[in-house]
């Protein structure tokens, strides 16, 4: 992987993740979620997403970048040194935005309904962690900003497209 010789947060790192393969390879169904295989027009390539709610984030990414607020997206973009970060994750998704300085965020998709208060207190963490290398962190759920009529109202704008 060439990321990995390249300093954590640079622009140089996240040019050498976002042309590197995903980091983590889904694993068809587990016992909660399920692999979806996007076809993506926007980004042309596949995107490979575990769940409904990252499927859900896929789509409004696409849409997101369609409006010209995201300038590249990666699924499974990278996993965190522990030595680094003080633990590993692999996120869901790495996003460029655009301007002078194209923000890179970091995106986490979660089920509302798991976010207990210690999950939370490790989300906060992330934040941190991530902040301290120029990363803003986002964490999308279910319930905010994808909530039900969020979703469906972006599975029917994506089926009207083809």
């Amino acid at each position: 992987m060439p990321h990995e010789t390249e300093i954590f947060g640079t622009p140089e790192w996240a040019s050498a993740v976002f042309m590197d393969a995903p980091a983590r390879a889904l694993k068809g169904h587990s016992k909660y979620t399920q692999t979806h295989r996007l076809q993506s027009k926007q980004f042309n390539r596949l995107f490979d997403v575990q769940g409904d709610n990252e499927s859900s984030a896929a789509i409004a990414l696409e849409y997101l970048y369609g409006l010209g607020l995201v300038n590249m997206v990666k699924a499974q973009p990278f996993i965190t040194d522990k030595a680094t970060f003080g633990r590993e994750i692999c996120p869901d998704f790495m996003i460029r935005g655009v301007g002078r300085n194209q923000q890179l965020y970091i995106l986490e998709v979660k089920s509302a309904k798991f976010l207990t208060r210690k999950v939370n207190l490790l989300l906060e963490e992330n934040r941190q962690n991530f902040e301290r290398y120029g990363l803003k962190y986002l964490v999308w759920t279910d319930q905010r900003p994808l909530n039900h009529a969020t979703r469906a109202n972006l599975l029917k704008m994506r089926i009207s497209r083809r």
